[in-house]
């Protein structure tokens, strides 16, 4: 592996030299006390590794570290340091370790052997543009329940809660760069602030090693205290908006809606949704009622599956229920007419203590008379 080292003492880049020095598949191509020679010369030397002090005079390793990672995502980068006090900040950065000085060579080892693993297991990026990696995609479905899966299809699991919470609101607010106390208040609003950021670093930790197994290792990005995602998607929520947006369906148009929508958008409530949960459901009921309005003697089966949807979307209202019993009434379907209809009061009156509105109840004995005239 080719290996870089930055520090501002010379005689810390020796010992640390001779240090790596016994490890033979450490090739060290360049030392630097100079911050600005080594970002000159970065992509000449074309590193696997950089060793970064983070206290450097004027400039921060953190920072230089940053730098390096806008140049290449693949660089793995190892903090070391006299202070045990910029661990979380170098979390934050992905960094592969975090070394205290002076450095132990047994600690050092252990280095070795993290970065030996993590560069074998990185694909071949000339591979990568061979097979047309730019084109694969994680596929999120949102609708009844958050789940993301893998280019290959396979769901990708999560190692706690908050962190399928996390990937969720990084991928809600379209990718762009969300502020870490944002995130802090949004997902641990019941912490205290130092609680929640300590909560939010081993979450992120863990979202980025659920997303590495799926084949994206730099899919978490961090900069200027602002966390994002940095991979292609396609979702549920896109295929259902460029349904709804159409001001006519087609039957191709519900049967996709109907195999897509498996429940409300993001089921699981999170707080920080806000009316957007609502929103969502709101567009695909309107285009389903208008696809009834135009289309009341369309395909029986499709008919009965969206009257069933829409009614599962929204259970206890009156413009619903107006909706199925216009299309029952309308098909000479009285029986089922009658079944629904006083279930639909049944529920009204358990749930709420309320009976059907004049409006609904009017509509209903309309249909249900006898030799009723066209």
């Amino acid at each position: 592996m080719r290996v870089i080292l930055a520090d501002d003492e010379r005689l810390a880049l020796d010992v640390l030299e001779r240090l790596l020095g016994v490890h033979g598949d450490v090739d060290i191509v360049g030392l630097y006390t100079d911050p600005a020679l080594l970002l000159e010369e970065f992509e000449e030397k074309r590193p696997d590794v950089a060793f970064l002090d983070i206290e450097m005079g004027s400039t921060s390793g953190l920072e230089l570290g940053n730098e390096l990672l806008s140049r290449c995502n693949r660089l793995e980068i190892v903090f070391v340091t006299a202070y045990a006090h910029y661990a979380i900040e170098a979390f934050d950065l992905n960094a592969i370790d975090y070394l205290l000085k002076p450095v132990r060579p047994k600690r050092l080892a252990e280095t070795i052997a993290r970065l030996q693993q993590s560069i074998r297991t990185l694909p071949d990026p000339a591979a990568e543009d061979d097979v047309g990696k730019a084109d694969e995609r994680l596929y999120i479905r949102s609708f009844g329940g958050f789940e993301v899966l893998s280019p290959s299809g396979q769901p990708i699991e999560w190692r706690t809660q908050k962190t399928r919470e996390l990937m969720a609101y990084l991928w809600f607010f379209g990718g762009q760069p969300m502020d870490k106390a944002q995130i802090v208040e949004a997902l641990f609003s019941d912490k205290s602030h130092e609680q929640g950021r300590t909560l939010l670093h081993t979450t992120v930790y863990q979202l980025r090693r659920s997303l590495s197994s799926a084949g994206f290792p730099n899919g978490v990005q961090y900069r200027n205290d602002r966390y994002w995602l940095d991979i292609p998607f396609e979702s549920d929520v896109d295929a259902l908006a460029s349904i709804a947006e159409k001001p006519q369906l087609t039957e191709d148009d519900v049967r996709k809606v109907l195999e897509l929508y498996r429940g409300e958008f993001l089921q699981e409530g999170y707080p920080w949704l806000g009316h957007e949960q609502f929103r969502y459901n709101l567009d695909i009921y309107r285009a389903l009622a208008g696809y009834l309005e135009q289309n009341g003697s369309a395909n029986p089966e499709i008919l009965e599956s969206v009257l069933r949807l829409l009614y599962e979307m929204d259970p206890f209202s009156d413009a619903t229920a107006s909706i199925v019993i216009r299309t029952l009434g309308e098909q000479g379907r009285r029986r089922a007419l009658e079944f629904f209809y006083r279930h639909y009061a049944d529920s009204l009156m358990k749930e709420i203590g309320v009976e059907p509105s004049k409006e609904c109840k009017t509509l209903y004995e309309k249909y249900m008379v006898f030799d009723r005239k066209p």
